[in-house]
């Protein structure tokens, strides 16, 4: 905070962003069923195996407050969560427009 009071600042932002969720594709899968139609039953067992190179995605989470540069006291705090997906540039608009929204709502600004 002495930085940004020494600037003439009156509040400083913080952005951190972290790993919030990862999902990944899926392994080997085993099912087994089972029918009967009119007294004739039949038991199928089936396996489904993942063709290429498991892909894994995250969700970011960006955690945001703003600080009085003057007495250190925090005026605003607020955290996004996106769901895993490969697009983080998406992620990240969504996320920074969700935390400014809500610092727009709380009159931050």
């Amino acid at each position: 905070l002495a930085a940004a009071r020494a600037a003439g600042a009156k509040a400083v932002l913080v952005h951190a962003v972290t790993v919030a969720d990862v999902a990944s594709g899926g392994g080997m899968s085993v099912s087994i069923g089972g029918v009967s139609i009119g007294g004739s039953g039949g038991v199928g067992v089936g396996v489904s195996v993942p063709v290429g190179t498991p892909r894994t995605q995250s969700g970011y989470a960006l955690e945001s407050r703003i600080t009085d540069a003057a007495s250190g006291r925090v005026w605003f705090t607020a955290k996004a969560t996106a769901r895993p997906s490969a697009d983080v540039n998406t992620q990240m608009a969504e996320l920074t427009k969700a935390v400014f929204a809500a610092a727009d709502k709380a009159q931050a600004f």
